[in-house]
């Protein structure tokens, strides 16, 4: 499937009535391509249909029903999907019908878009005082993308940087009463028990189990809907024993960070100043890397729960939560600390219930089911704050993991979680930002003595 896209810019002088526009033609992204190739498991279970009709259904006024104004030009190349989750970056933004006063967020115009002959005909509204500024780059994005922005450090309830929308599916594991750790790569679901508050001294020992989930070349004797706690045992490929012959201890699995290679890596806070790191090739159960960290200065919390730290890893250093409102890295090799400045509303607490993603070290950061906080990485060491209050819960993440396994492209995410002592979860979302289109203007800026409008005509081509 193929598409075109052309865009139009109107800027109306309020006083002369003087008209200025510009008019370019843009290039469209893998990312709808990329959520058009969902995997066959997204069908397994009615309960993901909320996915459909929140982002997807229909395509024109949801998965491509928002708009983003950002202050610069744009790399145009097909997988540049994730937007530029920066502040000072976004000029404007639209999705849906508006009414309130936020500065950058602009009006659906309902009455003059609509279906044309093989595409749809988006409209936006700009008033004098939405979106004034320089605007150089214009991108379609979801219609809740649109709704919320991108990289925006405030707590109303239509500033959430990014939020996930779909239900939670059981997707087995839970063996033996234990609560379980997941991880998603490719056509293997692993888990590893992990009681409550556990961890793994040197010398103990823990189950890794492999599960198939392969959605192509099926058998006639394959299960396909393996939702239930007792079909999942019909997919059990094997579980082998994890012996802890390292220095270090293991934090609780379901604290383990997968970066989507077959490996989790464990980060325990063995006092505040020496953190345990590990890595765990999940295909094998054994500990291929170990490492003592010595981390001056890192101030770790002291607690049982605050030992089984809150962290993601992105090129070798270890992003953690380390007090209320405190967010630092440590570097893997040396061990050198570095404070991180936070935007938006202080928040965190090391008590809470984060866990750390990363997608392709483009969008990084720290997520939790309470108030559907996020924390995102911005370039010069910062992280940015977004808290979203008014979600229900069928449509956020109610997850202690938030991952991506190899088979899924951005916007696609995986959410993973510990329902109860005898059950693991699973189910699947979309990021509401992403960028569907590149379209580099040229420079335009809009000030206050004028209004805006944005008409942008999408098209399926052949070919």
């Amino acid at each position: 499937m193929r598409f075109e896209g052309k865009c139009e810019i109107q800027l109306t002088d309020v006083k002369s009535g003087n008209v200025r526009t510009l008019k370019s033609e843009n290039m469209f992204t893998n990312a709808l391509q990329n959520i058009l190739e969902m995997p066959m498991e997204i069908f397994k279970d009615t309960t993901n249909t909320n996915i459909m009709t929140e982002m997807l259904n229909p395509i024109a006024t949801n998965a491509l029903g928002g708009v983003y104004l950002f202050r610069d030009n744009i790399e145009e190349h097909l997988d540049n999907v994730v937007p530029p989750f920066a502040e000072n970056l976004l000029t404007g933004h639209a999705g849906g019908p508006y009414s309130g006063t936020e500065p950058r967020r602009g009006n659906y115009n309902a009455d003059e878009s609509g279906r044309v002959d093989g595409g749809y005909r988006f409209v936006w509204d700009f008033s004098t005082n939405q979106a004034n500024g320089t605007i150089s780059n214009v991108c379609l994005t979801s219609r809740l993308g649109g709704d919320i922005g991108a990289g925006q450090p405030n707590t109303g309830a239509n500033h959430s940087m990014a939020t996930f929308a779909g239900t939670i599916t059981p997707w087995g594991g839970g063996a033996e009463g234990n609560s379980e750790n997941i991880q998603q790569i490719g056509d293997i679901i692993y888990t590893a028990s992990a009681g409550s508050g556990t961890i793994y001294a040197p010398g103990s020992s823990l189950v890794v189990r492999s599960y198939d989930n392969r959605t192509s070349d099926i058998g006639i004797n394959d299960v396909l809907y393996r939702s239930s706690q007792s079909l999942a045992t019909s997919t059990l490929i094997e579980a082998k024993t994890l012996v802890n012959d390292s220095q270090v201890t293991l934090t609780t699995p379901y604290k383990w960070f997968n970066i989507r290679d077959k490996k989790a890596h464990s980060v325990y806070a063995n006092s505040p100043d020496e953190l345990h790191y590990a890595v765990i090739d999940l295909e094998h159960a054994e500990i291929i890397e170990s490492k003592i960290i010595t981390a001056n200065g890192l101030n770790a919390p002291t607690s049982a729960a605050g030992r089984r730290i809150n962290y993601c890893i992105r090129k070798g250093e270890i992003y953690l939560i380390t007090d209320a409102d405190s967010i630092k890295k440590v570097s893997i090799d040396t061990g050198a600390v570095t404070s991180l400045e936070i935007e938006g509303p202080r928040n965190f607490s090391v008590t809470s219930f984060y866990q750390g993603f990363n997608f392709e070290d483009k969008f990084c950061g720290f997520y939790t089911q309470s108030g559907s906080t996020y924390a995102v990485l911005l370039p010069g060491d910062k992280m940015l704050v977004s808290q979203n209050t008014s979600l229900t819960v069928a449509n956020r993440a109610l997850t202690t993991l938030v991952t991506k396994h190899d088979k899924l492209k951005y916007p696609w995410a995986v959410y993973a979680r510990r329902s109860a002592l005898n059950a693991s979860q699973f189910s699947y979302g979309l990021q509401y930002p992403y960028l569907a289109t590149i379209n580099n203007i040229g420079s335009v800026t809009k000030t206050p003595s004028q209004t805006m409008k944005i008409i942008y005509t999408v098209t399926k081509t052949s070919g």
